[in-house]
């Protein structure tokens, strides 16, 4: 670093506070469904559901934890009856830049997906992109929009 240059701000959790809340997007035929809770003990915690037809197709556990090098988001996909997809754990990506519209992530290894982009649209929309790059073959991507489900009141 030279003389005058600042060192660049750590992320914390808290600028992902945004987050936070119900979401649910569409993937062709398929009703996503996305749940963060509020940062706590550091940590957001994320649940993620894929229906088609009326019948769960996979559900995902979703982590955004803060450690000493900055912020990691793990992944683990389950069948409906919550068997683990991956043989070796969670798939573990590293928060590699953010800004007040895009958030991008990156695989340091060989897991999938290799990057997971956030775009965020407004308040309540964002797209969620994933990249999967396999061994052998084109790469491909899962593009969701997802809009903020509010809370609806009901009257009693």
């Amino acid at each position: 670093m030279g003389p005058g240059s600042v060192p660049a701000r750590k992320f914390v959790l808290a600028d992902l506070a945004w987050l936070s809340g119900r979401w649910q997007g569409q993937w062709g035929p398929r009703i996503v469904e996305q749940d963060w809770t509020p940062a706590k003990a550091d940590m957001m915690l994320g649940m993620y559901r894929v229906i088609e037809n009326d019948k769960t197709l996979v559900v995902e556990l979703l982590a955004l934890t803060e450690s000493p090098d900055g912020i990691e988001y793990r992944i683990r996909h389950f069948t409906p009856t919550l068997a683990p997809w991956e043989k070796s754990g969670s798939a573990v990506l590293n928060l590699v830049s953010m800004d007040i519209k895009r958030i991008v992530f990156e695989n340091p290894i060989d897991g999938q997906p290799k990057h997971a982009i956030l775009d965020r649209i407004d308040e309540d929309t964002y797209v969620s992109r994933s990249e999967i790059v396999p061994p052998e073959g084109d790469v491909q991507v899962v593009s969701i929009t997802f809009r903020r489900q509010k809370a609806v009141l009901k009257k009693q």
